[in-house]
């Protein structure tokens, strides 16, 4: 009873407080807010928030006492882009710095790369080349694995212990849906966060 009568306040409070996603200004086609569900901002310079920036969209809850993170950072990724981040090594390595950043920033708890994509669409995914010298199999031939998909498959895996959930959608529309989703989520389960309280012993 205890838990419902807390949900219920939480609700409550969430209608009443403004919630704005910040999206990172070098995306080429953002999300909107009528996509997400909530109002968007250009998310702020180094310079403003003092962090570097980390992700592509970030929720954050506007109290009387200063604005509050949602803990969850969101990485956006069409199935190319995913596939050129996480499995092209130079570009792989890039990432794992950045997810070295969120790990450091105080703000955030949890990482998610949203693709819009199905995971088949992913597995499925090979890069187009010119001159047709590139060898896409063997690229990713290893000593114990010559398989492309096992080598993508792994990385999700190895993505996921290093705390970072990979949520493969359909399309641009379902994933926004997805993300705004997740904000509201994040805020009701971990409003005691938000507001700096102690958290509920029964979470």
């Amino acid at each position: 009873a205890i838990i419902r009568k807390i949900d219920t306040q939480v609700r409550g409070w969430m209608r009443r407080v403004e919630i704005v996603v910040q999206v990172a200004q070098n995306e080429q086609i953002p999300w909107t807010s009528e996509m997400i569900g909530y109002p968007t901002e250009p998310m702020p310079p180094k310079t403003d928030s003092g962090f570097a920036q980390t992700g592509d969209y970030a929720g954050v809850v506007r109290t009387s006492d200063g604005d509050r993170y949602v803990p969850v950072l969101c990485e956006r990724k069409s199935t190319q882009d995913a596939y050129g981040t996480l499995i092209v090594e130079e570009n792989r390595a890039r990432f794992y710095r950045e997810i070295e950043r969120f790990h450091a920033d105080p703000r955030f708890d949890q990482m998610v790369v949203i693709v819009e994509g199905t995971l088949s669409d992913f597995l499925l995914h090979q890069p187009e080349f010119s001159g047709g010298k590139f060898d896409y199999k063997r690229r990713f031939a290893t000593k114990k694995n010559d398989s492309v998909n096992e080598k993508k498959m792994t990385t999700l895996a190895d993505l996921f212990m290093l705390g970072v959930s990979i949520l493969f959608c359909d399309n641009a529309t379902l994933a926004a849906r997805m993300y705004g989703r997740l904000i509201r989520e994040a805020i009701r389960k971990k409003y005691w966060r938000l507001l700096e309280l102690e958290p509920p012993t029964s979470i």
